[in-house]
C-alpha cells in the first residue's frame, strides 16, 4: 500500500496530468485536489492493489495530510473551500501537495 507521501505525490501528478479544476470533484478537464487524491485510490482500487478497507483509510490520511497542512499554512480546515476560492491557482494547489507531501514524509 502506498504512503501518504507517496499518494499527495501521486495526486499532484494527476493534476499536472488530467488538469485542475473548481466546483467539481472531477471532470474531463481534470480534478479539484480532493478528487485527485480520490482519484489515485479509486485506480488502485480498481487494479486490485488495495483492500476497500485500505483504500477508504489512505484516502482520510490523504485528506487529513492537506487539511492539516491548510490548517497551518492558512487556518482553513475545509480543503473543497480553499479549492474553490476565486483567487486561488493551480500553483496554489501544487504546492499545497508538495507541502503535505513533505510533512507526510517526517512523520
Amino acid at each position: 500500500m502506498l504512503s501518504t507521501k507517496e499518494l499527495l505525490v501521486n495526486a499532484k501528478n494527476v493534476l499536472l496530468e488530467s488538469g485542475w479544476v473548481q466546483g467539481e470533484y472531477g471532470t474531463k478537464d481534470g480534478y479539484c485536489a480532493v478528487g485527485a487524491v480520490d482519484a489515485v485510490v479509486e485506480e488502485l482500487l480498481r487494479n486490485d492493489e488495495v483492500t476497500d478497507d485500505e483504500a477508504y483509510s489512505l484516502y482520510r490520511a490523504g485528506e487529513n495530510a492537506l487539511r492539516a497542512t491548510l490548517v497551518e499554512t492558512d487556518r482553513i480546515a475545509n480543503i473543497v473551500f480553499w479549492n474553490d476560492a476565486t483567487h486561488r491557482t493551480q500553483q496554489d494547489v501544487l504546492d499545497l501537495f508538495d507541502l503535505a507531501a513533505q510533512r507526510a514524509a517526517g512523520e
